[in-house]
């Protein structure tokens, strides 16, 4: 299986997609040979990684990894002709590799093999919202030029499933198999590293990338009325410039101005360690298909205030934090008012039940063969002699 996406390991910056697949192929990578090309470089970086070899293949986990220092065309047709994979897992709709790819294919520069393409939440509404002219552009040029003819789509939940049908098209052919995590937590997830809770007092943790769609500027504005000792640490790349100068004026003229902090890129290594320092992590997103760093704040033993807009559903019936609509700013408020007045017994009992839901999810027996599932499926339904619309069903 040849794997096409922009990152790759050691690469940290750009988060969720390169776990996708990492996940992926530790779990699975004793049924499948995968072959991966990605950047000689982490994303918003243009210093090549120091411990690769460079244009060439390289050894990393149960995976083959090819770091090149450019995903050129040419690069493109000249690794999947050499590798003649049976698969090809494009790892985005919206990435440069997955466009160049889908054109090459479409003129038959490419061998003609089963493609499974996973967009990861892109075809949200908040995701579709952000440059949205651009995007709603492509859509149409793909549909126009057919790029998506045969393909498997692959959904991570039922709703990204109708994200995906409500974007290209409702015969696509359309495989649920959700993310997979990794194949056990961490030695240190454990409850000794717990923060101590007081209340009145709320010690809470952004970690996420500054774009538009992690919506942390809804975060600080509900922070506003909450009247507590409050300390609220950021932690992540800034994608976006523009978007982070607004937050920066909102924090300006914020009542809680001297407890807001932007810590930088935090290293993987100690993201649990550092999680597990806070009370609440935080994140309004626009939409995810899944969010690693939510799995990884339940592990630490940190509660979650996340939107409704993720896999991650009924918190508060779990006991395991809040998941919050987007435009009910009262519930938002209120919950961090519950947050805030909780005493050290009552968080220990989120806390805990928090890890809980992260061994459930880690320990499901389904995730790896609804994986599997997902390659056999592209495989059976697979038709190179198709030539429908992006949004036809290939034939049985």
């Amino acid at each position: 299986m040849f794997i096409l996406q922009d990152f790759y390991l050691p690469g940290e910056n750009v988060g969720g997609p390169v776990w996708t697949i990492a996940n992926m192929v530790e779990r699975i990578g004793d049924r499948f040979d995968f072959l991966i090309a990605a950047l000689d470089r982490d994303f918003m970086s243009d210093t090549p990684y120091p411990s690769i070899q460079r244009n060439a293949w390289n050894r990393v986990g149960k995976a083959s990894v090819f770091y090149a220092s450019q995903l050129s065309s040419r690069n493109i047709v000249r690794l999947i002709r050499k590798s003649a994979p049976d698969i090809l897992y494009l790892n985005s709709f919206f990435w440069r590799s997955t466009v160049k790819t889908l054109i090459l294919r479409r003129l038959r520069r490419i061998p003609d093999i089963p493609v499974v393409l996973a967009p990861h939440g892109e075809f949200s509404v908040g995701a579709l919202g952000i440059k949205a002219r651009k995007k709603r552009a492509y859509i149409a040029f793909a549909r126009v030029l057919n790029l998506c003819r045969d393909v498997t789509w692959h959904a991570s939940t039922a709703r990204e499933e109708k994200e995906i049908k409500d974007t290209v098209g409702h015969g696509c052919c359309v495989h649920i198999a959700p993310e997979l995590s990794p194949l056990s937590l961490p030695d240190n997830a454990n409850t000794s590293r717990k923060a101590e809770k007081v209340s009145g007092q709320l010690r809470l943790v952004f970690l996420s990338r500054i774009t538009p769609k992690k919506n942390l500027r809804h975060a600080l504005d509900m922070l506003r009325p909450v009247q507590a000792e409050i300390v609220l640490d950021i932690f992540g790349p800034i994608e976006d410039r523009a978007y982070w100068n607004e937050c920066l004026q909102t924090i300006s003229r914020h009542p809680h101005r001297a407890a807001i902090r932007y810590g930088g890129l935090l290293p993987h290594e100690k993201v649990l360690e550092t999680l597990s320092q806070y009370h609440l992590f935080l994140l309004p997103t626009l939409g995810e298909n899944f969010g690693y760093a939510i799995l990884e704040a339940l592990t630490a033993g940190c509660p979650v205030m996340i939107s409704d807009r993720t896999p991650w559903r009924n918190l508060a019936a779990k006991r395991a934090g809040w998941d919050l609509p987007l435009d009910a700013p009262e519930s938002w408020k209120a919950a961090l008012r519950q947050a805030a007045a909780m005493d050290h017994a009552t968080h220990a009992s989120y806390s805990n039940a928090a890890q809980d839901l992260a061994r459930e999810w880690v320990r499901s027996p389904d995730l790896e063969r609804q994986s599997v599932e997902l390659f056999q499926r592209a495989r059976e339904t697979w038709n190179p002699n198709a030539r429908g619309s992006a949004g036809t069903e290939p034939n049985r």
